[in-house]
């Protein structure tokens, strides 16, 4: 029980640090999403290349753990 609620409780903190990391290098990249918008990029555009930092970053992490 003690463990399950372990693995929950660092799921949690690990998801709110993840989604920070995110967070924050989307507000650093502001203005290069402004200049996509400026061009006439397309939201989809923008948003897969977040995801795809968040995912190549999630992956180095793992090749790192």
């Amino acid at each position: 029980m003690q463990i399950g609620l372990f693995r929950v409780i660092l799921l949690v903190i690990s998801a709110v640090i993840i989604s920070l990391i995110i967070y924050t290098s989307t507000i650093d990249k502001i203005k290069v999403i402004a200049t996509l918008k400026l061009i006439g990029a397309r939201n989809r555009v923008i948003i897969g290349m977040i995801i795809q930092q968040s995912l190549l970053m999630g992956v180095i992490a793992y090749a790192i753990g």
